[in-house]
């Protein structure tokens, strides 16, 4: 048995900040022309023209989209 926590001499490491950054038209356009036959490309169009995050566009499921009012409910969020 030892008398002291050997973790109380240690530093914790800092955390980093995240500073995201959002794609340009330009650049928006580009991916979206380069992805347009792949499977995904649904997922990127909602996720660039909506500027949703990356747990936002996950958490988009079927059911919650209503085609006839054309709308989209983003309560679901996978972290």
């Amino acid at each position: 048995m030892i008398d002291t926590n050997p973790f109380d001499r240690v530093d914790r490491p800092k955390k980093n900040k995240f500073h995201g950054e959002n794609y340009s038209e330009d650049e928006l356009k580009a991916l979206l022309e380069l992805t347009r036959s792949d499977p995904i490309y649904p997922a990127i169009l909602l996720a660039g023209g909506l500027g949703l995050r990356q747990s936002e566009a996950l958490g988009v499921r079927w059911p919650r989209i209503d085609w006839e009012q054309n709308t989209v409910l983003l309560d679901t969020k996978i972290v």
